[in-house]
């Protein structure tokens, strides 16, 4: 059978993302005309009609749209057995993106367990540039935290988490914080990524008015932790990954109100990368981590 070149249907499947010729060609690295002629080449070969053409504008027709489906469906085929055949196996590297406050409050305490199960296995751990960002092309699996919501990814609920304000006990004891308008005597910590948690336990605590009050603002969680740890301000940390600290006494919660989060972790996974064996390891490992340390989302919330 003759079959389309692969580029042509690149181009196609591009083309149909994009809207544009121009914008296709930038994707692709090619020059616009090179993008208009394998297209008009590609109709050619199929002998049917791909596009509408009027006044300089090309528009997909429904024929073509069906058939663009289709060769997303196809290329996406493609990519996973390229991926799969990469990697067969229990061995490789696996590229983790964790949120700092999962990875440092949490998983940190026992990835080497993993590593005991698949030695063969070498994992890279990054954090992202927001909690829940999971664009990185790079990246085979994600634990973001967000609202569940990712379009053409895989999405697991980890667990749903409670937040609750934390600080360290000196600050405690320098301004008695017995009740939630005490907070009028310290800082607010915040997170960028997370400042409607805030937003929602201060209205519950019947606060909002603190609302208005300049916030402290951190690109990162784990910042906004070191700055409570340090008695600069009163954070809203998740009773899941501040956990070890609460116990050890590093930080304490001085009020006894603690509200479930509108957003939770999450495990995402770009289609492609999902059957992967070391993908699927990992994936299996960290959900029966969870529930081996009574973790999940029905013991953390009440």
């Amino acid at each position: 059978m003759n079959y389309p070149p692969i580029q042509a249907l690149r181009a196609l499947d591009c083309f149909v993302k994009t809207g544009s010729i121009n914008r296709t060609a930038e994707e692709l690295n090619l020059t616009r005309s090179a993008v208009s002629y394998q297209l008009r080449q590609l109709e050619e070969r199929l002998k049917f009609r791909l596009f509408e053409r009027e006044n300089n504008l090309l528009t997909v027709t429904p024929q073509g749209l069906a058939y663009a489906l289709a060769v997303r469906r196809a290329l996406d085929t493609l990519s996973t057995a390229a991926v799969r055949n990469a990697s067969l196996g229990l061995r490789g590297t696996l590229n983790v993106s964790c949120t700092p406050g999962f990875g440092g409050g949490w998983l940190s305490s026992c990835i080497a367990r993993f590593l005991d199960q698949q030695p063969d296995i070498r994992v890279n751990i990054k954090t992202p540039k927001s909690l829940s960002e999971v664009s990185d092309k790079e990246v085979d699996l994600f634990i973001s935290y967000g609202d569940g919501r990712w379009e053409d990814m895989e999405v697991v609920l980890l667990m749903e988490v409670r937040v609750t304000p934390v600080c360290s006990p000196i600050l405690l004891n320098r301004h008695s914080l017995l009740q939630p308008s005490d907070l009028r005597k310290v800082h607010l910590l915040d997170v960028n990524d997370q400042q409607h948690d805030w937003e929602h336990w201060l209205s519950i605590a019947g606060e909002g008015s603190l609302l208005a009050y300049a916030r402290l603002k951190f690109s990162d969680w784990h910042l906004s932790y070191s700055a409570a740890l340090y008695a600069q301000g009163i954070a809203l940390g998740d009773v899941f990954t501040c956990r070890a600290a609460l116990e050890g006494g590093l930080l304490v919660q001085p009020f006894e109100l603690a509200v479930k989060s509108q957003s939770a972790y999450y495990l995402v996974v770009p289609p492609a990368k999902a059957e992967l064996p070391a993908v699927i390891a990992f994936s299996n490992w960290l959900q029966s981590e969870l529930v081996r340390n009574n973790l999940t989302s029905a013991n953390i919330i009440t």
